[in-house]
């Protein structure tokens, strides 16, 4: 399971909404447009991705900006709020927050929209952290009784640096919401 964001502007989150089944081409491109049922591909039958795509033309122009968390997201979900699956915005914005764009499943859930101005907030909330307070904040223990994933939480830290994992995840998804913020953009964020 990887957190994947992507910058996009808040009227594309607004169409989204609005037409929520354009959510994998959005996300994946052409081929996810055409992607093959259970049954399908249980059955070995072939699906003609030749077909044109149906989608407007904005969501086949979308601009692919894109960042991935790796299996750091829930970690460092755990380090910003203290907690498993909650917490208070925009501290939250990795596992919840933000607007979900249908009940559609993208992998593990529906995608959800995160405004700009919300990702103003958020960065606002990240630069206020450094790597001293998140190895305050990184408790072994409770992670693991959470099951914070991928739970390796208590490995030895000479042998796996889980801590520092973390940190270099969190600079990656500072700088990624930095980039938004001076570009103007949303983001949407979604498990893959």
């Amino acid at each position: 399971m990887i957190c994947c964001l992507r910058h996009v502007d808040d009227d594309e989150i607004e169409r989204l909404l609005a037409e929520p089944k354009y959510i994998y081409e959005f996300l994946y491109g052409k081929q996810a447009a055409v992607r093959p049922g259970f049954i399908t591909r249980l059955i070995g039958r072939k699906v003609d991705e030749s077909e044109e795509s149906k989608a407007p033309e904005w969501v086949k122009e979308a601009e692919r900006v894109e960042a991935d968390l790796d299996k750091a997201w829930h970690g460092i979900h755990y380090l910003l709020t203290g907690t498993d699956w909650e917490g208070e915005e925009p501290w939250c914005y990795l596992v919840k927050g933000g607007e979900e764009i249908g009940d559609i499943d993208v992998g593990y859930g529906p995608a959800r929209g995160v405004r700009q101005e919300q990702v103003r907030q958020f960065l606002e909330a990240l630069d206020g952290i450094n790597p001293e307070n998140l190895r305050k904040r990184f408790d072994a223990e409770k992670m693991m009784e959470l099951d914070i994933y991928p739970t390796i939480w208590d490995r030895d830290p000479q042998e796996d640096d889980t801590l520092g994992y973390l940190i270099e995840y969190f600079h990656i998804l500072r700088s990624f919401v930095h980039r938004a913020v001076e570009r103007e953009k949303g983001l949407i964020i979604y498990l893959c």
